[in-house]
């Protein structure tokens, strides 16, 4: 059990530092805070639908949401959610 918390927490860990790195994304700047840490529970538009609750934190790190950048994503399901999450272990 233990294991598996940690290969969550590293999953998250490495999930917010890609958003960050290749996004320009500081999950800790969003409100709230802990919201992405279980990534894997979120749909897509779940996901954007946080992002866009936080337009204002986001425009400051020079980040902005275009109606496209919803659309490219929309094929993220929680299948391909976990795969990450697997990808990143190996």
């Amino acid at each position: 059990m233990t294991a598996l918390n940690r290969e969550k927490r590293a999953a998250a860990k490495q999930f917010l530092t890609d958003l960050k790195e290749f996004h320009g994304i500081d999950a800790r700047a969003l409100n709230p805070k802990t919201k992405l840490d279980e990534f894997w529970k979120l749909e897509t538009t779940e996901f954007f639908a946080h992002l866009r609750k936080n337009t204002k934190t986001l425009a400051v790190q020079n980040v902005r949401l275009t109606g496209t950048d919803e659309e490219k994503s929309a094929p993220a399901s929680k299948r391909q959610k976990t795969r990450y999450c697997h990808s990143k272990r190996n």
